[in-house]
């Protein structure tokens, strides 16, 4: 539950107080009672909100009526994130609800598996051999020493950046359509005596998350990314990579055509 936890905070943490101020003579076309009601409870000048963090409790049915706790954050055009917990047979359990900057749905059969596992990914076969299917929006560039670079303005600064570490060996970016959205697709390989970030895994990384978790690349598995734009204009990037091993590849790549075919992107 921490990233989750990181993930609610760190949305209340990036809002910057509004410029915006309440004109009572600007409100869409609503009905008189409702105008009523805001010029009343809102006076004229005052700064509006961007952003609003609430505390709830009350019972949630989970099997029976459970009392719960919960917290949300709601931003103004980005969206919202609900965590609640409650216990159940003297277990703590918790649960979220979000609707963030759009939403990215796909859908994914056998022999694709949502496992436990570390990174969260959708699994092919026997996750025990790596290979995966995952994603990741805003990612960031890898700096000197296996640290976070800054974050890429779009697909195509990201695929330059990539392909100028000299940790990885990567091919000619080709075009490619991603839930009928332009992509740049690329296949990486850690370059010979690449660097060896560490944590427990050996290989060099590829990128970096914002919650503090990396792709990292070992010596024997190929990962192809898909890089792209996020619609909307809201200058987001999202990274879709099949990783497997050299041999696999060919065949996890064909079986997870149909997981990219059945992308869609939602906006909020």
């Amino acid at each position: 539950m921490k990233k989750r936890s990181a993930d609610l905070e760190s949305l209340w943490k990036s809002v910057s107080p509004g410029a915006e101020t309440f004109d009572p003579h600007a409100l869409p076309d609503l009905p008189e009672s409702v105008r009523a009601y805001l010029t009343h409870a809102i006076a004229a000048g005052a700064p509006l909100a961007s952003a609003v963090r609430l505390r709830m409790h009350g019972t949630i049915k989970l099997g029976r009526w459970r009392k719960f706790k919960a917290q949300q954050v709601i931003v103004r055009q980005r969206g919202m994130i609900w965590h609640a917990r409650l216990r159940i047979g003297g277990l703590s359990v918790r649960g979220e609800d979000r609707f963030l900057d759009g939403e990215v749905t796909f859908a994914a059969a056998s022999p694709w598996n949502t496992l436990d596992y570390s990174p969260p990914a959708l699994y092919n076969a026997n996750p025990q051999q790596g290979n995966r299917l995952d994603m990741v929006a805003d990612p960031l560039t890898v700096s000197a020493g296996c640290q976070p670079g800054p974050a890429p303005a779009n697909a195509e600064a990201l695929v330059r950046s990539i392909r100028s570490d000299a940790n990885l060996v990567a091919t000619v970016p080709v075009a490619a359509t991603v839930g009928g959205l332009d992509a740049l697709r690329i296949d990486v390989v850690a370059a010979p005596g690449a660097i060896d970030c560490g944590d427990g895994d050996t290989g060099p990384l590829v990128l970096t998350e914002r919650e503090s978790s990396a792709w990292r690349l070992d010596g024997a598995n190929r990962m192809r990314l898909y890089v792209l734009d996020l619609p909307g204009g809201s200058a987001r990037v999202l990274v879709i990579a099949i990783v497997a091993s050299e041999s696999e590849m060919d065949r996890v790549a064909d079986e997870a055509t149909p997981v990219l075919d059945s992308i869609e992107f939602h906006l909020p």
